[in-house]
């Protein structure tokens, strides 16, 4: 498991012309005025234990014009805070472009058009090439950076992004797909990114949308030209609401995350879940589907069926969000929906605090994932990490999704006292902890729609999770 778990930060503070879902406004400026609010921002992304990040960014921000770099504007300022916090705390951090802002790189069919150009894809690829070495240079070799693992080209190719003109698709030897012009993309970065020394940078993708269902990940244009492999899931949902909603079962989504990672595994590459949540319960404006107490519950299996399958990380949406454009999907609490404006502090423990954030804190950086064998039980996950920084720190983490309490009995490690720590989300904030004198079996009850953790290394309930290692090995995906 060799991220871990994080979350989507944004760096971007102005909404896009166009649909650009909520990837704006969640972060505030950095400014004196805003300065308690970093810190208890700061504070919140510590508790969490955030240790793969998602960093966001317009191309706007940085190359409005060709060639014409603007690194201090107010939201490069943001990004650069963001990279800062990660690199003090060992986090993994994946650089994603959302989406561009600019008419000087889109095709010349969307110039003009504010909208049109902020979907286009880049028209001028090695300019493009340029940009992202441009950018690696100020952020990686002057700013010190070494906290940036991958670059992801653009967020969800073939869905609001990346667009091509029709009359380009259609010419001979440009592209036949958005998906082939992606390719020649990921082909051309890498190239310059190798010719300008960033060879130990890794470029992920496709960033879809969602878990399309392919047959065979290998044969796409782009994996050629990606060092390890990423999709989005808003869409599965617990086995008992199959047929009742749209979507897949977590099942069925299983079974696809375990064959990407499979066939990334044997071209020797990592999977990544860069994108989840759930749009089941309601989303739009204000909506708070994405906090209903299944939406949660949904979350902790879908991370826990993600591990199981070979992810090496994921990143829920989003750690900091307005909450009042597409839904309520902020992990903490900065912005007033109501006054529209900036709050004064954050109010870190929302109901994803109480549920998915307690499993996020709990999961070491890098860990080893134990196999576990018995009986299995329908509606119960488990997966068990151990620390490679200690190897007898012992975390298992369960999941009851089924509508009955499970009576559960696990054989563990006899190594040092346990304490167990259970919450049902719709009993938010409360939650139940007991303590286990070392024994090699422990019985618990899990109430229905309950997670819990059990652990021979209990933290902190206010202090912080378990943050990264603080090693950036260069040698990476050698």
């Amino acid at each position: 498991m060799a991220s871990g778990a994080g979350a989507s930060w944004h760096s971007i503070l102005r909404p896009s012309v166009g649909h650009g879902g909520s990837a704006f406004g969640g972060t505030p400026p950095v400014v004196s005025r805003h300065e308690p609010l970093w810190k208890t921002l700061e504070e919140a992304a510590c508790w969490y234990g955030l240790k793969f990040i998602r960093a966001e960014f317009e191309w706007r921000q940085f190359e409005p014009e060709q060639g014409q770099y603007t690194w201090e504007t107010g939201e490069m300022k943001v990004l650069h805070r963001i990279l800062g916090w990660a690199q003090r705390h060992g986090a993994d951090v994946l650089l994603q472009q959302q989406w561009s802002g600019i008419g000087w790189n889109a095709f010349p069919e969307f110039r003009g058009d504010p909208a049109l150009e902020t979907y286009s894809a880049a028209f001028d690829l090695d300019a493009f090439a340029a940009g992202w070495v441009a950018l690696l240079e100020e952020l990686v070799t002057k700013r010190g950076f070494t906290c940036i693992r991958w670059v992801c080209l653009i967020n969800e190719p073939g869905w609001w992004w990346w667009h091509l003109p029709q009359t380009v698709l259609a010419r001979e030897g440009v592209a036949k797909s958005q998906q082939e012009y992606l390719a020649r993309a990921a082909e051309a970065v890498r190239k310059a990114m190798d010719t300008a020394g960033f060879d130990k940078i890794g470029i992920m993708g496709p960033d879809e949308a969602d878990l399309f269902n392919y047959e065979d990940i290998r044969e796409m244009p782009w994996f050629p030209h990606v060092q390890d492999v990423d999709f989005h899931c808003y869409r599965a949902l617990l086995e008992r609401d199959a047929g009742t909603k749209p979507g897949y079962t977590i099942d069925e989504a299983t079974t696809i995350m375990s064959r990407y990672a499979e066939q990334a595994r044997s071209a020797g590459k990592g999977f990544y879940l860069t994108e989840y949540g759930t749009m089941a319960n309601g989303v739009g404006f204000d909506n708070p589907g994405p906090f209903h107490p299944e939406s949660l519950l949904r979350d902790c299996s879908l991370l826990l069926r993600a591990i199981l399958s070979g992810a090496d990380g994921a990143s829920r949406w989003s750690f900091t969000n307005r909450g009042d454009v597409d839904g309520q999907w902020q992990m903490v609490e900065t912005w007033d929906r109501q006054f529209k404006e900036w709050k004064t502090g954050t109010e870190k423990f929302t109901p994803v605090a109480s549920t998915l954030g307690q499993f996020m804190r709990h999961m070491p950086q890098r860990a080893f994932v134990h196999e576990i064998t018995g009986k299995a039980v329908k509606g119960l996950d488990v997966v068990a990490l151990s620390d490679p920084q200690d190897r007898a720190g012992m975390n298992a983490f369960l999941v009851n999704s089924s509508e009955a309490p499970v009576e559960v009995c696990l054989s563990v490690p006899v190594v040092d006292d346990w304490s167990c720590l259970t919450v049902q989300p719709s009993n938010h904030p409360a939650d139940e902890t007991r303590q286990f004198a070392a024994t090699d079996s422990i019985g618990i009850t899990l109430p229905k729609d309950s997670v819990c953790i059990l652990t021979n290394r209990p933290l902190d309930p206010d202090g912080p999770g378990r943050l990264g290692i603080n090693l950036f090995r260069q040698d990476f995906h050698s």
